[in-house]
């Protein structure tokens, strides 16, 4: 465990310097634009490929921390015990929800890779993007079976998280 918050540790300082590197881009970009210098070849393209990376290495340090949106229109209204398993309910969907992008995005990293895909209009390979969405999501895979095993002791426990 202690290795996978060294990881989700490297995975948000990562993405906190991608967010920075497209800012400062896209910055850039608009600057050389609006001054009529010029402009950066393929900077549309290298910010799509820092935000899909963004996107994908940050969801499971997010999950971690709970820091994606939760609605509990319903779940404000149920009973302890049954709060708790709704909460067990709701991990089993997103895992398995989870697993299916994992698995498809291996099928679809792999066949990119193999295909030597590349952007359109840039030399720039379309694999490392797709490996990352393999990556981030198989560490949100593994937050939410450890999320999952939580739940499941509070309900047997008959306890709820806040």
């Amino acid at each position: 465990m202690k290795y996978i918050l060294k990881l989700f540790a490297l995975f948000r300082a990562s993405c906190a310097v991608m967010v920075v590197v497209m800012m400062a881009m896209v910055v850039l970009g608009v600057a050389l634009r609006s001054l009529r210098i010029g402009y950066i070849p393929a900077n549309e393209e290298f910010i799509e490929f820092f935000v899909a990376l963004t996107i994908y290495l940050g969801a499971a340090p997010l999950q971690q921390e709970k820091g994606h949106i939760r609605v509990r229109l319903v779940t404000d209204f149920l009973p302890g015990r049954l709060k708790s398993l709704a909460e067990v309910v709701a991990w089993i969907f997103f895992l398995i929800f989870f697993i299916i992008i994992l698995w498809q995005g291996w099928e679809m990293a792999l066949n990119s890779y193999s295909s030597g895909e590349r952007f359109q209009g840039v030399v720039l390979p379309v694999y490392p993007v797709r490996f990352g969405l393999v990556l981030g999501c198989l560490f949100m895979v593994i937050q939410l079976f450890v999320d999952l095993v939580l739940s499941l002791r509070e309900f047997a426990a008959g306890e709820q998280r806040r």
